[in-house]
């Protein structure tokens, strides 16, 4: 691959749908993005792009492009904001996670990074806030971002798979919900299809979801990583199943270089890094 531009003008057309949205967004014309699009398209000897309707949708060996362009736009996002200068005293990090995705590692991270900032203050949020509407400065999540202008890249996925409580896990003939964004869906089927029946009980949280089952016997779908430190939590014999979602960090295009959106990214890069158990996500 010669030339990161070509990736820009991919990640472009698959961003916005259309040609004249692309050449928009990047400044330029639709020539220009059709003929850079063209280029790739001949580099790497396979369709990138095909049109439905009057949009352009990404084949699969295009997502691939996708995901490359996604991380070396972050990387160089990265490497701009180190010249740019810190956070002014005082400032205030609003960064919004999933309360699952908050459980399972983040947290542990968080006092060393107060120490090396030590004139931030954090908000830590997991109601849902908005990017273009500044709600919050850096956001992680299960749904890939649709709003417009973000800047996104995909951390990993994350493994679930049904556990029961060890006190339970001969009596279990119900479960409970645990909202996975988007996917809830997805894996409430699996579980209905198990236990043939919905749901009677809905928790917000892998730490209340746990408490619970110690207590009641029911089954939910728990992150694989969570359980390593829960002992008491052990798989359902008998449900042959699992599944993945995937994890999300996103930011606006405008803040790209906002020393402020730079330290969050590199807090989240150094709380995977510091997992002391590999990491909860899979890549």
């Amino acid at each position: 691959m010669q030339h990161w531009d070509d990736l820009r003008f991919c990640l472009a057309l698959y961003r916005h749908g259309t040609m004249s949205a692309a050449a928009l967004a990047m400044g330029t014309n639709i020539a220009t993005v059709s003929r850079r699009i063209d280029r790739l398209t001949e580099t790497m000897g396979e369709t990138l792009f095909v049109k439905q309707d009057r949009s352009w949708v990404p084949t699969q060996r295009c997502h691939d492009l996708i995901t490359i362009a996604r991380d070396t736009e972050t990387s160089l996002t990265l490497l701009e904001g180190e010249r740019s200068q810190g956070p002014a005293p005082g400032a205030t990090l609003r960064l919004t996670c999933e309360l699952a995705i908050l459980q399972l590692g983040f947290l542990k991270s968080l006092p060393g990074f107060l120490t090396s900032y030590n004139d931030m203050h954090v908000d830590l949020l997991f109601r849902p806030a908005s990017l273009a509407y500044a709600e919050t400065d850096v956001s992680v999540g299960f749904d890939e971002p649709t709003e417009g202008r973000i800047m996104r890249r995909k951390l990993g996925k994350l493994l679930l798979r049904p556990y029961v409580h060890k006190a339970h896990q001969d009596a279990v003939t119900d479960w409970l919900s645990i909202p996975y964004g988007g996917h809830a869906s997805r894996i409430n089927s699996l579980m209905e299809t198990h236990f043939n029946r919905q749901s009677k009980l809905s928790v917000e949280g892998l730490n209340l979801s746990s408490s619970l089952m110690s207590e009641i016997p029911v089954a939910a779908m728990m992150p694989v990583a969570f359980t390593r430190e829960q002992p008491d939590l052990v798989p359902l014999e008998e449900a042959a199943f699992d599944d993945v979602v995937p994890v999300w960090v996103s930011y606006h295009s405008s803040r790209k270089l906002d020393p402020i959106v730079r330290v969050g990214l590199q807090f989240i890069e150094e709380s995977l890094a510091k997992d002391p158990k590999g990491g909860f996500l899979q890549t």
